[in-house]
């Protein structure tokens, strides 16, 4: 399974747009945003994961969107949030949710994994 992501964060302080990319789960990367900046004396409730794009390759996609909207580049992975920004966001991004969000118990845990491997064994017989 992939689990390459590109991530978009809103600075509600500063309304600026992160464009950033993470193998991890997008809440684990936009906590370590905010745990650098509270290391630096700054608020770390400040930013909102806004949208994920699932992908092969993030390295590939996130300097592609860099080099795309580069001219409203802010410094480091920030961005103006200018209409086309927030049009990619808002139509091309989704929200996210997985297990390391959503903290399944190990009992729940197997279960999902005992219904995920029984949906696969149904749409084999289908074919």
């Amino acid at each position: 399974m992939n689990h390459s992501t590109v991530c978009f964060a809103l600075d509600i302080e500063t309304n600026l747009v992160k464009i950033g990319c993470t193998s991890a789960c997008p809440h684990v990367w936009i906590a370590g945003i905010a745990k650098i900046w509270h290391q630096r004396g700054k608020f770390p409730d400040r930013f909102r994961l806004v949208g994920v794009i699932p992908c092969d390759d993030k390295l590939e996609l996130k300097r592609e969107l860099h080099t795309r909207f580069a001219k409203w580049h802010q410094g480091h992975e920030w961005f103006d949030p200018v209409r086309e920004i927030r049009l990619l966001i808002s139509s091309e991004t989704r929200g996210h949710a997985c297990n390391e969000c959503m903290n399944p118990s190990a009992s729940e845990n197997q279960m999902l994994s005992d219904q995920a491997s029984a949906a696969v064994a149904r749409a084999l017989r289908g074919l």
